[in-house]
């Protein structure tokens, strides 16, 4: 699936707390190439949508030019919700996959950790996930095809919350972590937080 003739990924966010329960944060960001989706070149800053990539150059790849600015390639959910529905329509059918296919994904991996004996000689997976009395922050990129099938690229045991481009991103993290600490820390110093959680447990 393409935005705007561009390819893109979401990046979603998912909480592992020091009790084992798994939340799942529904804000999410999609991260864009800024040049138009091509075949004629294996070029990577077309096919890659990583913004450490994409931030580097917007110079021509041949006679391919970049279509986006800087501040373009990372956007918030409501914003990728509004491009997709005036290229698509139909978004409460995107909403409701999406999110229950990411779901479904994550009880997937988690639940495959959990009943899974890992023999890995340097196993850095377990370590990821044993957090012991803390908690952990993932943040998992997924990616549609054409016919809202969604799959996993990859999960990331520290994801960055930074983006120096785009101050809506750095808002959305800000509450992000707000409602980690919400179900991390406040309970501990018996912080009585009146916001509403945003997390949704997952159960796997």
């Amino acid at each position: 699936m393409l935005i705007e003739g561009t390819k893109f990924d979401f990046r979603m966010y998912l909480l592992l707390n020091y009790d084992k329960k798994l939340y799942f944060y529904p804000h999410f960001i999609i991260r864009r190439s800024r040049y138009p989706y091509t075949l004629k070149t294996l070029d990577p800053r077309i096919h890659l949508t990583n913004n450490h990539l994409q931030v580097q150059s917007n110079k021509p790849i041949g006679d391919i030019k970049s279509i986006l600015k800087k501040e373009e390639l990372t956007e918030t959910d409501e914003k990728f919700f509004e491009l997709y529905e005036k290229e698509y329509g139909n978004l409460k059918e995107l909403k409701d996959t999406l999110y229950e296919q990411a779901i479904d994904i994550t009880k997937l991996i988690f639940y495959t950790y959990k009943n899974q004996n890992f023999s890995y000689k340097n196993n850095n997976y377990k370590k990821d996930f044993d957090i012991g009395k803390g908690f952990q922050v993932f943040g998992i990129d997924l990616m549609f095809d054409d016919k809202l099938n969604l799959y996993l690229i990859e999960m990331n045991a520290s994801p960055g919350l930074n983006d120096p481009c785009n101050k809506n991103i750095n808002i959305l993290n800000t509450e992000l972590m707000e409602n980690v600490f919400k179900l991390t820390i406040d309970p501990i110093i018996n912080y009585d937080n009146k916001k509403e959680n945003k997390f949704i447990e997952i159960i796997y």
